[in-house]
């Protein structure tokens, strides 16, 4: 469950899912998104993807509706659908999942970071449950586990400056330090210190850690 271009913004791709959503329009507004979007009803059945997501997956968004997790995730399945399962029992969202596994339509094992998000139907009851997903696989090859935990609270604390909370956002783009410094007019040499700066005050210890905070304090949208 591969990302390009991710608009900076301060309102987070969950704000997108209110009570008038409905699974056609979310997967309009989310098609042409970087972030990975599904739809499983509570069979455990997709309902539909978007075109990210099914990328994420190895296999075409047509390929998806009717068939059963398992049968597109494999093994993996099982865990997903105990969180979904939660989604639909408690009406609450579980957000900040992170999931490693080695999908049946790729060759390479895959990292993503998760949110799963019920979707109610006009009587207020959950008919299905939404997954947002952001594949971290590069970081996790570069640094380490995604497991590690959230840490840091909302911006402010600790203190960003306006420029390390840019540097954040393209980080958690999954641009490259020389990318930042061509967007900036900054060396690549400024960007690594602001980035082991920022890394210090966050108190993580890799750019796993900066995607989760990234996506937890909503510097990043579709």
């Amino acid at each position: 469950m591969t990302g390009t271009r991710v608009k900076a913004s301060h309102a987070a791709p969950s704000s997108i899912i209110s009570p008038l959503s409905t699974p056609r329009t979310l997967l309009t507004v989310f098609r042409p998104s970087s972030f990975g979007l599904a739809i499983l009803d509570k069979r455990l059945h997709f309902v539909g993807v978007n075109r990210a997501l099914a990328a994420m997956n190895g296999l075409p968004e047509r390929a998806h509706p009717g068939k059963k997790i398992s049968d597109v995730v494999g093994t993996v399945a099982s865990r997903i659908g105990r969180v979904v399962e939660r989604v639909f029992e408690t009406g609450q969202p579980v957000k900040g999942v992170t999931l490693s596994a080695k999908l049946p339509a790729r060759k390479e094992m895959g990292h993503w970071v998760e949110d799963y998000l019920p979707l109610a139907d006009h009587a207020g009851k959950v008919s299905s449950v939404v997954v947002l997903a952001v594949e971290v696989s590069r970081w996790v090859q570069e640094f380490g586990s995604p497991s590690h935990p959230y840490a840091g609270g909302q911006i402010g604390r600790p203190k960003l400056s306006s420029r390390e909370v840019e540097i954040v956002r393209f980080l958690a783009q999954n641009k490259s330090n020389k990318e930042v410094s061509s967007i900036l007019g900054i060396s690549v040499k400024t960007v690594e210190a602001h980035r082991a700066r920022i890394l210090l005050k966050l108190q993580l210890d890799s750019l796993v850690g900066l995607v989760h905070y990234a996506i937890r304090n909503r510097l990043v949208e579709l």
